[in-house]
This record gives structure tokens, sequence and C-alpha cells, in this order.
């Protein structure tokens, strides 16, 4: 069974493509360089920083790459064309809220960018 941070992590990769739109970002190809700017500038800081911290960083960039009202939504699955504004509200709140804690305690130091050759050499071959 895959476990909460799992599952969340899939979602956010799954729904990476659902980003939202804002003036300030033309493109889906800019979304995703904002986010990683903003992600990799609160990993390198990470350290030195607090959970709190970190959620405040990541708060606005996670806030307008993702589509989070959708997210939630198709997360509550048949229960959302059910529920009130009210509710769909608080769901959204609560969802965006776990949203930037579960990054912001997840992303907690920086090594240096990945290097994709070295994860090929790596890499077995299954036969």
């Amino acid at each position: 069974m895959m476990s909460v941070r799992g599952a969340f992590l899939a979602t956010m990769l799954v729904f990476l493509g659902s980003i939202a739109t804002s003036a300030q970002a033309e493109s889906a190809s800019d979304h995703v360089t904002e986010f990683q700017a903003g992600l990799l500038s609160t990993m390198k800081v990470a350290e030195t920083i607090d959970v709190q911290a970190r959620y405040t960083m990541l708060e606005p960039t996670i806030i307008n790459t993702f589509h989070l009202s959708l997210m939630a939504g198709l997360s509550a699955g048949q229960h959302w064309q059910t529920a009130t504004e009210n509710q769909r509200e608080r769901l959204v709140d609560g969802f965006s809220r776990m949203s930037v804690a579960t990054l912001a305690t997840l992303f907690d130091g920086y090594s240096g960018p990945v290097s994709y050759t070295h994860l090929r050499a790596h890499e077995t071959r299954h036969d």
C-alpha cells in the first residue's frame, strides 16, 4: 500500500500538468520554471530555517503553480458534488495548507543538482 507521503507526491506530479493560470507566467514552461526556482531557493536555505519559515517561502509558489481547488475536488471524488460551498472552501483551504506543509517538511536541505548521468550509471537492467 502506498504511504500518505507517496500518494501526495504522486498526486502533485500527476497534477503538475493542471497548472493554474497567473498573470506573471504565460506558459506551462514558465510555471514549471517559477515552481522550480521557488523550490530551489527554499531548499538552499532549508537547513538554516524551520518548517514554518519554509512553509512561508513555499506557499506563494505552490498556490500560484498548482490548481489546488481542482486537485481538492478530484481528491474528494463524488462527495465534491454534494458538498456545500462552505465545505468546498474549507476542503480547498485544508488541502492547500496540507500541500504546502508537506513540501515544507520534505524539502529540508539541498545537496546540489541531481546528475542524471550519475543516476543512469547506477541503474540495473532486468533482462
